[in-house]
């Protein structure tokens, strides 16, 4: 669940950053803002909440402590910037040309560091279940959903394929990173490889034609 929510989080960074606003499908900045601050609440929380389980093996646990001290660091930050640092400086204060204000615009470029963390949930979840049956039916629906998706994009134009088509790619690049993170060097040299690796091509392809081509 706490890699969904930093995924969201993603997403409304995404939209706020780089996507302009005519271009957001009808979310305002005060959606984004409200969706930013839901999501700095419960990542508040989950660290509390991991603080009071696991106490002073929190910043000791072998595997683990060094994740959970990013963590800690980046809700701080989280905090600081949406919560703090706004009641300090009122808009007609005069402030905005000031170095304060140019640190909390350093603080905003740093959410974007959230992607670590949920990078460091990925590599901390058990994805055996990703190896079962209905997952790979899973992955083959989505196949035929996204080809299908092909054909109509043709036909029928809509504002509506773009978002749809990041979904399918979100999924392509989380079914990868789960068998790469499975499978390992394995991923590369046993029976399937080139299947495998031209899985990966396909995925950065589309990252490039999708997400990055499409910033410029």
């Amino acid at each position: 669940f706490t890699a969904l929510v930093t995924l969201l989080n993603m997403v409304m960074l995404y939209l706020e950053f780089i996507v302009p606003p005519k271009d957001r499908y009808g979310v305002t900045d005060e959606d984004l803002i409200l969706g930013n601050q839901v999501c700095l609440g419960y990542f508040v929380l989950e660290v509390l909440l991991r603080l009071a389980h696991f106490r002073v093996w929190f910043f000791y646990h072998q595997l683990d402590a060094r994740w959970n001290i990013f963590d800690i660091v980046i809700v701080t930050l989280g905090a600081l910037d949406q919560w703090v640092l706004p009641h300090l400086l009122p808009k007609d204060s005069g402030l905005e040309q000031t170095q304060v204000f140019t640190l909390l615009r350093f603080l905003r470029v740093l959410r974007f560091l959230r992607m670590l963390k949920l990078l460091g949930v990925m590599l901390r979840t058990d994805f055996r279940w990703t190896g079962s049956v209905w997952f790979n039916t899973l992955v083959s629906c989505v196949i035929v959903l996204s080809i299908i998706i092909m054909g109509v994009e043709t036909d029928v134009k809509s504002s509506l394929w773009e978002p749809i088509d990041s979904l399918v790619l979100v999924f392509f690049l989380f079914e990868v990173f789960v068998r790469l993170r499975r499978q390992g060097r394995a991923f590369f040299t046993e029976e399937g490889m080139m299947w495998n690796i031209l899985d990966v091509l396909i995925v950065v392809f589309g990252i490039i034609d999708q997400w990055l081509l499409t910033c410029g």
